[in-house]
């Protein structure tokens, strides 16, 4: 007995009765999933789309939202339309691999005992600027300019600069832990040694060899060398001069 041979374009025509019919279309699997339109099922195979290269993308005429197709040159990967621009799926949606800006408050948060480790000679950069600044641990709102001589950097600038043989920046202290002051004074120089709020402050590039340990001490000094203070407020009105010894308050 024979059967009558139907045209292709009669089973496209059965096929898209049957979707329509039925409002889910199957490949695969004889249950697709009721609220999708078309699902596609299978271990050994995925769905391949559409393959070109930057240039063709681009040329796509009015893309429509949620358009995908993969880039296979440039930045290679899948992009999708959003209804106003292209982007690749997967951008920024890590600090680790993607620059930006952020836009408000972010955390990095550990769960069941995993700790978060940075790798030998990771660089904590900031631009240090009147609004900006790094803090660990602390929470603080920087409200300092950069004009003034003596402005103290909040939070942590571990390793001064010099720019055209001048002070640039607000950065005058190494490091500030509970208010303390730690590091080199504000003149940066590399044979100084500060610890205490305010302590050697207002110190030029060239003041250097001088100790100042303890709230305020040194705190005028301007220019000089071999001065050591030792306690609260010591050298504290001393703007001027060198190999100078004070052990006490005040």
């Amino acid at each position: 007995m024979k059967f009558p041979r139907i045209s292709p374009h009669w089973m496209i025509i059965m096929l898209l009765s049957s979707a329509t019919s039925m409002a889910q279309v199957g490949i695969g699997t004889t249950t697709p999933a009721a609220s999708s339109v078309l699902e596609l099922s299978s271990t050994s195979r995925g769905l391949l789309t559409p393959r070109m290269t930057e240039a063709q993308r681009t040329a796509i005429s009015s893309p429509a939202t949620g358009l995908l197709v993969y880039q296979t040159d440039g930045s290679i990967g899948l992009y999708h339309y959003n209804g106003s621009s292209w982007s690749i799926v997967g951008a920024n949606s890590s600090f680790y691999s993607v620059d930006g800006t952020l836009s408000g408050n972010r955390t990095v948060s550990t769960t069941s005992g995993y700790t978060l480790t940075f790798s030998p000679k990771t660089i904590f950069s900031p631009s240090v600027t009147a609004a900006s600044a790094l803090g660990i641990g602390s929470s603080f709102t920087p409200s300092i300019t950069a004009a003034a001589n003596n402005d103290e950097l909040v939070g942590v600038d571990i390793n001064p600069t010099f720019v055209g043989g001048s002070y640039t920046g607000l950065k005058k202290y190494g490091l500030r832990v509970q208010g303390i002051h730690i590091g080199l004074g504000s003149g940066g120089h590399a044979t100084n040694t500060v610890v205490g709020n305010s302590a050697l402050k207002s110190a030029d590039q060239y003041s250097s060899d001088m100790t100042a340990i303890g709230y305020q001490a040194l705190t005028a000094m301007t220019a000089g060398t071999d001065n050591t203070a030792v306690g609260s407020m010591a050298l504290k009105t001393l703007d001027y001069g060198w190999q100078n010894t004070a052990v006490g308050t005040k």
